[in-house]
């Protein structure tokens, strides 16, 4: 008999990302209607989102925000997943390729302090 989860391709997981993320570290800001500015810190960043620690707990799943990033100002997202004190969202519009290109390299050189 053969087990089901060893026949199960990885490529139709749902849970597969659509990009690899690359690792940043990058402290910045996520603004949330009608609550107050969430300082973050970046952890990884791909075109399609990210993931990011706080020290908050007030966020939830299919929570709307937008995050403060480098070139491309206040990019909206959508939380996907939550655990005690860290997130990962999907932008609401990946980012274009080049954008992205310009933004890891901004984000690199910014030794992890971002301000607009």
């Amino acid at each position: 008999m053969t087990d089901l989860a060893s026949r199960r391709d990885p490529q139709s997981s749902p849970l597969r990302r659509r990009s690899d993320r690359v690792a940043v570290d990058l402290v910045t800001v996520v603004l949330r209607d009608g609550r107050p500015d969430l300082e973050v810190r970046l952890v990884d960043l791909s075109p399609f989102g990210f993931h990011a620690r706080h020290s908050e707990s007030h966020l939830a799943r299919d929570d709307r925000l937008r995050i403060d990033l480098p070139l491309l100002g206040d990019m909206p997202a959508r939380v996907i997943w939550t655990i005690k004190g860290c997130f990962g969202c999907r932008f609401s519009v990946p980012i274009e390729e080049r954008a992205y290109l310009r933004l890891l390299a901004v984000v690199r050189a910014c030794d992890t302090g971002w301000r607009r």
